[in-house]
């Protein structure tokens, strides 16, 4: 994968406004991302968590609407939930904030808990469940841009 030129950024008819000095990580010239507005009044290189997109279990962070080469889920899952038997084309890299969860990575379960971090290689198949009695809280790294997923239940 390339990194897109200022012309073909993700972002690009975003901000048409966009002035050439600034690189394609920036979002726009004319502040935050234009009609999208996610970057805050502080600086357009910040972004709250609150409006990031994301549902009852996460919010999500898709690098290629930030011109970022890392996508991510900042997961808050309650006890008994996680998503089903899936794989990617890429590794993904679970850092456990709070919580207790049970992994499924391969044929193999794993318990982790918060400090811990888990690495799941490329095309493994995985999942996870909240296993405790508190809220689970933990960051999902995809080291792309854009995220790929092959669900497998």
């Amino acid at each position: 994968m390339t990194a897109a030129s200022p012309d073909s950024s993700p972002m690009s008819h975003h901000c048409p406004q966009r002035a050439e000095k600034f690189p394609p990580m920036i979002f726009c010239a004319a502040g935050g991302l234009s009609d999208m507005n996610i970057a805050t009044d502080r600086s357009k290189y910040v972004i709250e968590v609150e409006r990031l997109p994301g549902g009852e279990s996460a919010s999500t962070f898709y690098g290629h609407d930030h011109g970022a080469q890392v996508s991510f889920f900042l997961s808050h899952h309650r006890p008994g939930r996680g998503p089903e038997l899936h794989r990617h084309p890429y590794e993904e890299t679970f850092i456990v904030q709070d919580g207790d969860v049970r992994f499924t990575v391969g044929d193999e379960t794993i318990d982790a808990t918060g400090g811990d971090i888990v690495v799941v290689p490329a095309e493994t198949p995985h999942k996870f469940v909240n296993s405790g009695t508190t809220a689970l809280r933990q960051i999902n790294i995809h080291p792309v841009a854009r995220m790929k997923t092959e669900w497998l239940d």
